[in-house]
């Protein structure tokens, strides 16, 4: 295999793991995940390029959310591939595209995207829903968690949740959740997450 070969491989196998950590991707967010943000535009071509090819050799479907943006899930080739050279199967096919995702799509795959590019092993939303549901992830404590953060060096981990508004069964979620997890990032605006933290000292 040539190396430009062996890179498109390799950059093949980046979007696939990405898609399968996530549960279902954007371009766009595919773009920033795999190769970074000094040159969007060449991350956004590289990653279209990629995603032709994937779709074409049928290892990816394009989906198109409710928010109208495409987004990609793996097929059950794309998790196969997606799973070579991993211990642990976890890459899947069919996730649920939660329409509750959608909302929380965003901030959650920007601090996610973060982690990833710094080390961190991370799950998303729909991923960590699978992956509890098949016994990769132990303990009831991350159900309705927003992701999925785990650090290999120090085997820290922490659930992410979404704040978007002061709701009863969101505070009382995440108190569930920081309870059993012990580690909870919260993301969203500062003056809600101000209030929402302030509740969860409260009993």
């Amino acid at each position: 295999m040539n190396s430009n070969s062996a890179k498109a491989r390799e950059n093949e196998m980046r979007v696939l793991q990405a898609i399968g950590l996530v549960g279902w991707l954007s371009a766009s967010q595919l773009a920033k995940w795999v190769w970074g943000e000094e040159n969007l535009h060449s991350a956004r071509v590289s990653a279209d390029k990629v995603l032709k090819r994937l779709q074409t050799n049928g290892l990816v479907l394009r989906r198109d959310s409710a928010l109208g943006v495409y987004v990609y899930v793996l097929t059950s080739t794309g998790a196969i591939q997606a799973n070579e050279g991993v211990k642990v199967p976890l890459f899947k096919d069919g996730y649920d595209l939660s329409q509750l995702d959608v909302g929380r799509q965003g901030p959650a795959v920007d601090y996610l995207t973060a982690q990833h590019r710094i080390g961190k092993t991370v799950l998303g939303a729909a991923s960590l829903r699978k992956a509890l549901r098949d016994g990769v992830v132990m303990g009831k404590g991350w159900a309705g968690a927003d992701g999925l953060v785990f650090d290999s060096e120090t085997g820290m981990q922490r659930a992410v949740l979404v704040v978007r508004n002061m709701h009863p069964e969101l505070i009382k979620k995440a108190k569930r959740i920081k309870e059993e997890v012990g580690e909870l990032e919260l993301l969203g605006s500062a003056g809600i997450l101000k209030a929402f933290r302030k509740e969860l000292l409260s009993k």
